[in-house]
């Protein structure tokens, strides 16, 4: 046995040398090991490379979020450079090249005009601009949103049509629409820059290990067997351990689809879902 390799083990393991001779006397390093890897984080330096660019951001989005707990002397530099960027946009689309802060960028602006506003002008000039600016924010957010619904949708939709549920016809459709309602119940879907981003109930970004989100695909594989029956991996029937008609609450059915839980259209859509053979819970 040799004693460099016995005293570099218990170094590396934190045990005596001694403690460390036994066990390889006897056969009991595989306990060591466990009790090691049981008690650490083990990670290739590529990895633990990722986790930390990762968790550098997790830390950033928060600051953002929270931003009243960030140093005054860094949320001040962070509003004027904001400032500082719409006024540049204003002076280069009035042409303006000289001026003294906003107000003065206001006034230069207005002096450029043939026939000089009064004061009432002025103040109706600068509200039209931040009300143009407003708006363009507005649609170009709804457009982004609107195109990350359309994506999210064709991917649950791929998913949907993928999925082996283990029904026919009518059966089938209904099921795929349980499926779906109650996905999107339990989830939150974002679109962050090119990658789906899932999130549980309380908007925690689903991550694994390396805190890399989790892809859709994987989370809606996993949770359609809550909710449908999956044909056999043979592709013949299951063992029919899940209601094949499927369950769904209606009052989170209701929550979703805007319907007061004691009206007209709360007896209605009760009474199509149970014509159609869903099971409300």
């Amino acid at each position: 046995m040799n004693e460099n390799d016995v005293a570099a083990i218990a170094q590396l393991f934190g045990k005596p040398k001694e403690e460390i001779s036994t066990a390889i006397t006897n056969g009991g390093v595989s306990k060591l090991v466990a009790d090691f890897t049981a008690s650490r984080k083990i990670m290739t330096q590529e990895d633990f490379d990722k986790y930390q660019e990762n968790y550098r951001q997790v830390v950033i989005n928060d600051l953002v979020s929270n931003k009243h707990d960030l140093p005054q002397a860094i949320y001040e530099y962070v509003k004027g450079s904001v400032l500082e960027k719409k006024e540049r946009d204003l002076a280069k689309t009035f042409g303006v090249s000289d001026y003294k802060g906003f107000n003065d960028l206001m006034d230069k602006i207005v002096e450029q005009s043939k026939n000089r506003p009064d004061e009432d002008e002025i103040k109706r000039l600068k509200s039209k601009i931040v009300e143009i600016e407003t708006e363009k924010e507005k649609a170009v957010s709804e457009a982004i949103e609107n195109g990350n619904k359309r994506f999210i949708g064709a991917e649950l939709g791929k998913l949907i049509s993928d999925i082996p549920i283990d029904a026919d016809g009518e059966a089938l459709e209904n099921q795929k629409e349980v499926l779906l309602t109650m996905f999107k119940m339990r989830h939150k879907i974002n679109v962050d820059g090119e990658k789906i981003v899932v999130m549980d109930h309380d908007g925690k970004p689903i991550t694994d290990s390396k805190l890399d989100p989790r892809p859709l695909s994987e989370i809606f594989n996993e949770f359609a067997p809550k909710y449908v029956k999956l044909k056999s991996p043979d592709g013949g029937r299951g063992d029919g351990s899940t209601n094949p008609k499927g369950e769904i609450s209606f009052d989170e059915y209701c929550i979703k689809n805007n319907i007061e839980r004691n009206s007209l259209a709360a007896a209605t859509a009760q009474k199509e879902l149970t014509t159609r053979g869903f099971k409300l819970v």
